[in-house]
């Protein structure tokens, strides 16, 4: 089943060696809500050799927190005021969910829709996940 939820607070930070030796970039979509759903997308600048070793030189997608993924985005895409995300078989076991539909501000569009590119590459789903969805029965 796909996570839904409206972003009201959207966070972007990129991290430097100097800040407890991490670098990359976080991109936070949260419900404002106490007990509200956040989604976390991190992606390193580069990686050691333990990252690799431990398959985490990919992007780590954590919900709420915890539990925390490495890969597993199957499919995106951005369209409008919506962000769609399709995980795999492992990262919907290890998320509790098989993706996720965030909807956010409009006017955040250009900034997430960058910030997307950089830690997920190229948007890659073509039909959005709800009608998938509704297609496949799930």
């Amino acid at each position: 089943m796909v996570t839904r939820f409206t972003a009201t607070a959207v966070g972007h930070i990129e991290l430097k060696q100097a800040q407890d030796g991490i670098n990359g970039e976080v991109l936070v979509l949260a419900e404002t809500e106490a007990d509200g759903l956040r989604l976390e997308l991190q992606k390193a600048s580069e990686y050691d050799e333990q990252d690799v070793a431990l398959a985490m030189d990919t992007t780590a997608c954590v919900r709420n927190g915890a539990p925390v993924c490495y890969g597993g985005v199957k499919a995106w895409r951005l369209v409008g005021d919506s962000l769609e995300i399709e995980l795999d078989e492992q990262a919907a076991a290890t998320l509790e969910t098989s993706g996720f539909l965030v909807h956010f501000p409009k006017a955040l569009h250009g900034l997430i829709a960058e910030k997307l590119a950089a830690i997920l590459g190229e948007a890659t789903l073509t039909l959005p996940l709800v009608w998938a969805h509704r297609l496949l029965g799930c």
